[in-house]
């Protein structure tokens, strides 16, 4: 917003005035254009007003909106702006029956003094052959048609039209097609009259809009008009030149696809992608309101509601964003003095745009190199010292850079771009000063002329910041790439609380092998992808640049021979085991691995001993608790049986002997198992305690 801010307040160093039947773009023209990367451009209009005026401008259906949304304006000399009309988007039709007089339906003259009836007018008539004009005053009655007798020897009758009127001596009759004119007195009818067929003039063109900016004050005053309308993007261009002292040159693509030329502007191109966007504010909004029937009652007084102490007034004067020289620019007094007086609503405008920063005199020592400047974080204006021309409907090249930079001629190899070449390019430092909107670069080679070596692409660059380009394939040096297996191994183990971690690392390696069978030795920058998921670079240490998906190594490669370049990327991996429930086999590999450290591999032996302490005690719990469900078993089939047998019976007896043996086995038994689960819980938080307490090992670092 500085920027238009900034252009809002711009000063006017010379001027002319205007007739007043100038066109709107002569009486206010087009002074500056400010075109964005983001589709839309702000347009500014000055000029001077002498007194109140208003002046109507046109703009394509399509871009109403947007300067509904954006329009600012400004009276610098202490004037008023008076509220911004405009026509409706009603129908033409809809919109006419909202006059006193209806043309909607295209009336002949005398259906047209019919709908005047009740209104003063003067008329003018051809008096009899010789006589002078006869003038009637006033009130129309109206139009009848009656048969009248035609004049001569032969007779006859026609049919005419007559107007009728109720002059100061009484009603006067009037042939119609006597009539030179009629004048209508009432200023309001003739006002409505005259703004009904600029309406109807205006629905002729459904591809524009008018607007009628109002200006309300004394004497001659400096106003502005600025709005934003979409425009196409502005792009860019480049030229490098390769040699002993390398050449950037930058030009702007600028498309003036508006039905007015862009004569002598002062023209700002600005990178960046400012939040942009339609609202629909022209067409009227209507809501359905509920029907109901009228109900007689007393009426009501009136009520005085208090204002809202936020409310501000629709005036707005020219000192709304600071004073005359508050930020360093002012009105031109002597050019404003030496202008001739003119009559309300003449405008005059400035000979040559004037930037917001620099005085008439800098300007003409500028060259068209574009003068840079940050407009916070996200935007970068080009703003062109001189003024621009480009007739509607036309494109221009303008040219906004000319600097050196430091340039540094290598090769690009990237196995995805050409598996068996490098790409000949070049590293150059951004040196301008300025920030560089990305776009195609020509490149040249500086040698008993410029030839031309090839085209490159570059994002946008800022000021400091570096860039690779390629433009060519390098066929001279050439690129064999083998793919090393990745590899595994353990890197240290530790126990912490009873929990074994264990860290592994994994290696992937790629061997370049560069032959350069060129006359010079050249650098070329390999491009390495990097791998996701935890990968890092372990050789070489350092590349000499890293992007987001790739590293770079600058490797020199002599005349005629050949060089090798090795890049191993590795993962590390960690692992957690709760030894406390790992099966026994899996933990006996691991103690008896030949990473593991002494005390680690102790500590997991012993867990194993103590665990098949556990195991064993488990197993004889078993047996015993196996022993006693056995006789269980035994017991009930002996009961089933004895239910049937008389107990006086042998067999009987029998059975009872067997039953007294086996409680007396059940309870030496029971005694076994109750001893047999004391040692197994005792094994088992003797474990528990041992690896609640266990921690040994340590794990590298990284």
């Amino acid at each position: 917003m500085k920027l238009v801010f900034a252009a809002l307040l711009l000063v006017l160093s010379s001027s002319i005035t205007l007739c007043a039947q100038d066109s709107p773009a002569a009486v206010m023209p087009l002074t500056r254009v400010t075109l964005y990367t983001s589709g839309v451009g702000y347009f500014e209009r000055a000029g001077i007003v002498d007194g109140d005026a208003a002046l109507t401008l046109g703009f394509p259906v399509d871009q109403v909106n947007d300067v509904l949304k954006s329009l600012i304006l400004l009276d610098r000399d202490g004037g008023t702006i008076r509220p911004v009309t405009y026509a409706a988007i009603d129908p033409v039709a809809k919109q006419l029956k909202a006059f006193s007089i209806d043309v909607s339906d295209n009336p002949d003259r005398a259906e047209l003094l019919n709908r005047i009836r009740g209104t003063h007018a003067t008329v003018t008539a051809h008096g009899p052959q010789g006589a002078p004009d006869a003038v009637v005053s006033g009130v129309v009655i109206g139009v009848e048609s009656r048969d009248v007798v035609l004049p001569g020897p032969q007779g006859g009758k026609t049919r005419a039209s007559l107007l009728n009127m109720l002059a100061d001596d009484g009603i006067r009759t009037i042939a119609l097609d006597d009539i030179v004119s009629v004048r209508i007195d009432d200023a309001k009818l003739d006002r409505e009259l005259r703004e009904a067929l600029t309406i109807v003039s205006q629905g002729r063109d459904d591809s524009r809009r008018s607007l009628t900016l109002n200006f309300e004050g004394k004497g001659r005053r400096h106003v502005l008009v600025g709005y934003v309308a979409a425009t196409p993007v502005w792009q860019t261009s480049y030229r490098l030149l390769l040699g002993k002292k390398p050449l950037l040159q930058g030009w702007g693509i600028v498309q003036n696809t508006t039905q007015e030329d862009w004569d002598n502007v002062s023209l700002t191109l600005v990178s960046g992608q400012p939040v942009s966007f339609i609202e629909d504010l022209y067409t009227p909004l209507y809501l359905n309101r509920p029907i109901v029937r009228s109900q007689i009652a007393e009426a009501l007084a009136p009520v005085a509601h208090e204002a809202d102490e936020l409310e501000r007034s629709v005036s707005v004067t020219g000192e709304m964003f600071g004073g005359g020289g508050g930020n360093g620019i002012g009105v031109n007094r002597k050019a404003a003095a030496a202008m001739p007086t003119g009559a309300m609503a003449r405008f005059a405008a400035p000979s040559a745009p004037i930037s917001a920063d620099r005085d008439a005199a800098s300007l003409l020592n500028q060259s068209t190199v574009a003068r840079g400047a940050r407009l916070g974080e996200a935007l970068f204006s080009y703003g062109i010292p001189v003024g621009v021309t480009v007739p509607r409907q036309q494109s221009a090249m303008i040219p906004f850079l000319a600097s050196s930079v430091e340039v540094q001629k290598v090769g690009i190899y990237n196995q995805s771009v050409n598996a068996l070449h490098p790409m000949s390019g070049a590293r150059f430092k951004n040196t301008t000063g300025m920030h560089l909107l990305g776009g195609p670069i020509t490149v040249f080679e500086e040698g008993s002329g410029a030839s031309y070596a090839g085209d490159a692409i570059i994002d946008d660059t800022q000021p400091g910041q570096s860039r690779l380009i390629s433009y060519a394939l390098d066929v001279p040096v050439s690129v064999t790439v083998s793919e090393g297996n990745g590899n595994g191994r353990y890197l240290g183990f530790r126990i912490v609380k009873g929990t074994l971690e264990t860290m592994s690392r994994t290696d992937q390696s790629t061997l370049y092998k560069i032959k350069n069978n060129g006359e010079l030795e050249q650098t070329i920058v390999v491009e390495q992808p990097k791998l996701d998921d935890g990968w890092k670079l372990v050789e070489p240490a350092k590349p000499s640049e890293e992007t987001s998906a790739l590293y770079r190594f600058d490797i020199a490669a002599p005349s005629g021979k050949a060089t090798e370049l090795t890049v191993r990327q590795s993962r590390v991996n960690w692992q957690s085991i709760a030894i406390a429930s790992t099966d026994l086999d899996t933990l006996l590999v691991y103690a008896h691995d030949g990473a593991i450290s002494d005390d680690v591999k102790g500590a997991l032996q012993e867990t194993v001993t103590r665990r098949k302490a556990v195991a064993d005690a488990d197993a004889k719990l078993s047996a015993i608790t196996a022993q006693i469900d056995q006789i269980g078993t035994g017991q009930a089939r002996i009961r089933d049986n004895m239910r049937v047998l008389s107990q006086s019976s042998t067999l009987y007896k029998r059975y009872a002997d067997e039953l007294d043996q086996q409680e007396s086995k059940l309870a030496d038994l029971g005694t076994k198992r109750d001893a047999q689960q004391a040692e197994r819980d005792r094994l088992q938080a003797a474990l528990d305690a041992y690896l609640s307490n266990l921690t040994v090992g340590v794990l590298p670092a990284g």
